[in-house]
């Protein structure tokens, strides 16, 4: 069953007044862009010449997205803004050796390129069968030799789908470690170097680039797609799954999406970090703040990894004792290397286990600033640190619960979401932590995202930190924590958190199913009241109301909004989508008005806001209180730059693409959301729901 029930007529006309709200600027305001302005100047651009093999769309005027008319032309329209958009995202990629979208810095340069083997298998897969159209477009056309070239307009006649009338079985070379069909492809050799420098969320804007080009429909084997997948995961199965919520997100997003079994396993152990990244108590208890962290299976772990290392230094002693004693039996030495090898092999079985429970948490002298991780398997990589002292500090907010929501949903939707969590096993074979439910855990988040709606529908940010008790144990710097120096963070009430409310949700009910959605439905009628009302103030939106303003926002208002039967949502897509193709850029990408291009949770904004700031050098902390509340940032526009930077073109074209997707399915008879990837995969990698209670 879908999401949500037929509104009443009250939501008829709330979703009808989010619409004319947001598509826009408001009209009597002299300096305000409107649609009808906004698709003049598109008009006008698009008049200037394009480079050669772009594709051009022409927009229609904006009394016809008014019409029932405008539906079937935008409905074209906007296929063409995909095809222009994931032209745009794979060209980002090709500039890159190594086919990033957003490449690390390297100090390392390339010295050649060489030949390597990749396996591939064949899968059939379901590939979707158009009607056809064409249309005539004018590009930029050379003539004469390459000296003394010109450039000229010239009309050409371009195919392009008008609608899906089918599908059809294929079959596809997909890449696969375990395939049996080989070849060899061209490789970059890199000379000597230091490691490769990751922001914080830098992943994470390389795995939603290559997400929206498959949900723009992209095939899995698409040359970008793949290469973005394989270096995430090569990374992921080396050094471990990324600790921050915005880089596990959209790296389950992408690994659920891909009918491959080494992606599947990972997004499976993604999706299990994300439940586990949960909090369990205290104020903030059942959301998710922007380091997605459990304390308790982190200090299990690394009292494990302890125990484990501790066991292997004996061995060694012994080992090293047994060849100096000439009395010694060469056998007594040869069982000695026996177990040597033995407890080698249990240390790299639990360095595996961990790679699901931390990437940089094992780092706790330089867990706020920088991590460099080290490997004979792949090249060095050094990331920026975390946005908490994780050992004795944690926060969450209402913005990273709708983003860790979005990523469980949509590896739920690809049977990538586990039933239960899947916690490393100590020596004994035994759970380090109990396992639990996925159930039992996101019934938590619908307890407290129920009980801090308010009685109009509205949430705040919901910014909340708290201690962290779990490493008291432990002989770290900063415990045991002043739980005293922990009080209320500001957390405002604005458009953008009743939209992550609405949100959120949206995507317990896609998890949970009918039983869940029926029970969500009051709640979810008033957050519309309340996001009707926020609109008022949305064309004075501040640039920190979302990560890439309006395009994020967009994005997470149409998915809430996901259900076919609704024709006040669908009329409310028309309008955004036709706004959003008045936005797009010749290149195929859209752009965000943001001034900070950078990415910060709420709660993350709130604790630089108020908290004590870790002193940036060394020489100046030699006082600082580490037991207190603090945050390891200031609100230096290039501090958080070099840290938390983002691609604003990159993440808000992404955003763009999904939001389009989506609302495609809202007002289309021939829905462009591509194929279920788990149906490709021949193996059902989990359950795709939890069990209700």
């Amino acid at each position: 069953m879908e999401l949500f029930m037929k509104f009443t007529g009250l939501s008829f006309a709330i979703v009808f007044f989010l619409a004319g709200s947001m598509i826009g600027f408001c009209a009597e305001e002299e300096n305000e862009t409107t649609l009808e302005a906004a698709d003049v100047k598109m008009a006008e651009k698009e008049k200037a010449p394009e480079p050669a093999g772009a594709v051009q769309a022409q927009p229609a005027a904006a009394e016809e997205s008014k019409t029932p008319e405008k539906k079937k032309l935008t409905d074209l329209e906007l296929r063409v803004a995909l095809e222009k958009a994931a032209s745009f995202l794979r060209q980002q990629a090709e500039k890159d050796d190594e086919k990033w979208f957003l490449p690390p810095a390297r100090t390392r340069t390339i010295t050649g390129y060489d030949n390597k083997l990749v396996r591939y298998s064949k899968k059939i897969v379901d590939e979707p069968v158009y009607e056809w159209g064409t249309r005539k477009e004018m590009v930029n056309v050379k003539q004469g030799d390459s000296v003394n070239s010109t450039t000229v307009l010239k009309e050409i006649e371009r195919k392009f789908p008008i609608k899906q009338i089918g599908t059809k079985k294929v079959e596809k070379l997909v890449r696969d470690p375990n395939g049996d069909i080989e070849k060899y492809e061209k490789f970059p050799v890199f000379g000597e170097g230091g490691p490769d420098y990751w922001k914080q969320n830098q992943l994470g804007q390389n795995a939603l680039a290559a997400f929206a080009m498959i949900r723009a429909g992209a095939e899995h084997s698409d040359p970008v797609v793949a290469n973005v997948a394989n270096n995430i995961a090569s990374i992921a199965e080396v050094y471990g799954l990324p600790d921050n919520t915005w880089d596990l997100v959209w790296a389950t997003a992408l690994f659920s999406s891909l009918p491959v079994d080494r992606y599947r396993e990972l997004a499976q152990e993604a999706a299990g970090k994300l439940l586990d990244g949960q909090l369990e108590n205290g104020p903030g208890i059942g959301f998710w703040g922007p380091v997605c962290l459990n304390p308790k299976l982190l200090a299990a772990g690394m009292k494990l990894k302890l125990l484990t290392f501790d066991k292997a230094d004996e061995d060694k002693d012994d080992r090293k004792h047994a060849k100096k004693d000439d009395k010694k039996k060469d056998e007594e030495v040869n069982n000695k290397e026996d177990k040597q090898a033995a407890v080698a092999d249990v240390m790299n079985r639990v360095n595996r286990q961990l790679r699901a429970v931390t990437m940089l948490g094992m780092n706790t002298a330089s867990i706020e600033d920088e991590v460099t991780l080290k490997s004979d398997i792949i090249h060095p990589v050094t990331f920026v640190g975390l946005p908490q002292f994780i050992f004795n500090q944690t926060s969450s907010d209402l913005q990273s619960t709708s983003l860790a929501l979005y990523g469980l949903s949509v590896a739920a939707g690809n049977k990538c979401l586990p039933a239960t969590t899947r916690h490393p096993k100590n020596e004994k074979k035994s759970p380090l932590l109990p396992d639990l439910k996925a159930s039992a855990i996101l019934q938590r988040t619908i307890d407290s995202v129920v009980k801090y709606q308010a009685k109009d529908g509205s949430w705040t940010e919901m910014n909340s930190h708290q201690p962290v008790t779990e490493f008291s144990g432990f002989n770290f710097r900063g415990i045991p924590v002043k739980s005293s120096t922990f009080t209320a963070l500001p957390s405002e009430t604005n458009f953008a958190s009743n939209v992550h409310g609405l949100s959120c949700l949206s995507d317990l009910g896609q998890i949970f199913g009918a039983a869940t959605t029926a029970k969500l439905d009051k709640n979810f009628s008033l957050s519309l009241s309340s996001v009707k009302k926020a609109c008022d103030d949305f064309r004075t939106m501040k640039d920190d109301s979302g990560t890439v303003p309006p395009f994020d926002l967009y994005f997470w208002i149409l998915r809430a909004l996901k259900n076919k039967d609704l024709p006040d949502a669908k009329a409310a897509a028309i309008s955004i989508a036709a706004s959003f193709y008045s936005r797009q850029n010749g290149d195929g990408s859209w752009a965000s008005h943001s001034e900070k291009p950078f990415y910060l949770s709420t709660s993350h904004r709130a604790r630089i806001d108020k908290l004590p700031v870790l002193p940036e050098h060394a020489r100046e902390r030699k006082d600082f209180d580490w037991c207190a509340a603090h945050v390891p940032d200031n609100s230096k526009a290039k501090v958080l730059e070099r840290k938390y930077g983002i691609d604003t073109t990159l993440v808000s074209t992404a955003f763009a693409v999904l939001a389009i997707v989506d609302g495609m399915n809202l007002f289309s008879e021939n829905p462009t959301d591509v194929k279920n990837p788990a149906k490709d995969s021949g193996k059902p990698a989990a359950p795709a729901k939890p069990a209700t209670k």
